[in-house]
């Protein structure tokens, strides 16, 4: 007689983590949106500017696969087992987690490409937090692993161009 294999449902738990900058974030051209606020509906709150900002929910999970280096757990579960949810966008719905911020200042730096030398923009987030909303898999993870995540990606691995992982010195954040 053969024995039936029994797949069991996965216990799919959320997590909510704040997260706050202990260095200035520096995002790559381009990577950062605006949300014109007369799309948007988070928490009811407008901006000055009339913008909302946000950064990719994948650049705080490759941080948080990068981050279990550092750790016993393995990458791949990491990468498998764990998924960002984004805040709510109709123009990108479930891509990106809202930076909360003051208006980014404008960041020149000079770089080269095929021998000419020319100057990049990029934005700069001098204090900024975010809500990052986490789904996992409770089979092979509990809630304190995947804030030891959040916290080593922060610390070691940082978000945006001139990041700690790459020697720089942007990026870095902590849980609260």
């Amino acid at each position: 007689m053969e024995a039936k294999l029994e797949i069991k449902n996965p216990r799919i738990m959320v997590t909510r983590i704040r997260v706050r900058s202990t260095s200035p974030l520096i995002l790559w051209p381009g990577s950062h949106r605006h949300w014109k606020t007369s799309l948007l509906l988070i928490e009811g709150k407008v901006l000055e500017d009339g913008c909302v900002y946000g950064i990719p929910c994948a650049s705080f999970k490759i941080a948080m696969i990068e981050a279990a280096r550092h750790t016993e757990i393995n990458m791949l579960e990491v990468r498998q087992r764990m998924h960002l949810v984004g805040d709510e966008s109709p123009e990108y719905p479930d891509l990106l987690v809202r930076i909360e911020s003051e208006h980014p200042e404008d960041y020149a730096s000079t770089v080269s490409h095929q021998g000419e030398k020319f100057t990049r923009m990029r934005p700069k987030f001098n204090e900024w937090s975010a809500s990052l909303q986490v789904r996992y898999h409770a089979d092979h993870f509990v809630e304190d692993d995947i804030i030891r995540l959040v916290t080593i990606s922060g610390s070691h691995v940082g978000l945006g161009d001139f990041r700690h992982q790459l020697g720089g010195s942007h990026g870095a954040f902590e849980v609260y």
